[in-house]
């Protein structure tokens, strides 16, 4: 995956895991025009028009979204949560991200 994302999600997320989550999930909505009717627990998670400081973040990262991917699919959208766990948690826990050919 290309470095700008990540960077974008260092430059403007480094406050809280749940932040960055909000935003990857957002974009994955947004890019595969996916609309989240009844799932309570998601709607945590979207950012909205009316959080405009979020929505302006928002914005700018799925600028360089599209522009990157070609597709946003689960391999990415793993790919970048594996992004919000902390360095001490991956040693801990051992958590990484998996690419698809190795896990099949």
């Amino acid at each position: 995956m290309n470095s700008e994302i990540f960077s974008f999600l260092k430059k403007h997320c480094s406050a809280k895991p749940k932040d960055v989550d909000r935003l990857i999930i957002s974009a994955f909505l947004v890019k595969n025009n996916l609309v989240v009717d009844r799932n309570i627990f998601l709607k945590e998670f979207i950012i909205t028009p009316e959080e405009k400081k979020e929505f302006v973040i928002l914005t700018d990262f799925l600028v360089i979204v599209k522009k990157e991917l070609s597709k946003f699919h689960f391999e990415e959208l793993i790919e970048l949560f594996e992004f919000v766990i902390s360095p001490s948690d991956r040693i801990v826990s051992g958590a990484i991200y998996t690419p698809l050919n190795i896990r099949e």
